[in-house]
């Protein structure tokens, strides 16, 4: 079975993620608890579900594809998140050497306006890390920029 593409990732799970992020996002506008809202796209069917363990009750780890999960860091800004998220990184590169994952990040509070479509960045940002290679990073998205965490492998 082939991997879907960006843009028919997109389309098929833009509204499922945004739902997953609801209660995220309502908690931010009315609470002020930050969330970083990571994708990460292998570029291969592999199941890393078991990962799963690596985030904590309050965060919420989702896989829509078998190359395509979706995680959400409660409490976090995007320099907690990268932390946690180099655990999953981390173990994935050892167990997959042969494989390539792709890991964007935004935060919450980088939002231009309320209620902007985050999700929207994350899938313009992963399809730009395809195209340039960018993986077994992360790449963060702050505001009308990109930076990297992480070294290449």
């Amino acid at each position: 079975m082939s991997c879907l593409t960006v843009k028919e990732l997109e389309e098929k799970y833009h509204d499922d993620i945004k739902k997953l992020i609801m209660p995220y996002e309502y908690r931010f506008f009315r609470y002020g608890l930050e969330f970083t809202f990571l994708f990460c796209y292998l570029n291969e069917e592999e199941d890393i579900s078991e990962y799963s363990t690596y985030v904590r009750l309050t965060d919420s780890f989702l896989m829509l594809e078998k190359n395509f999960y979706c995680i959400v860091y409660e409490g976090t800004n995007t320099d907690q998140a990268i932390k946690a998220v180099h655990n999953i990184l981390n173990h994935f590169e050892k167990e997959h050497e042969d494989s390539e994952i792709y890991i964007n990040a935004i935060s919450i509070k980088e939002q231009k306006k309320p209620r902007e479509d985050i999700i929207l960045h994350l899938f313009e940002s992963l399809e730009q890390m395809l195209s340039e290679h960018k993986s077994n990073i992360v790449v963060v998205i702050k505001r009308d920029e990109e930076e990297e965490a992480g070294e290449e492998e």
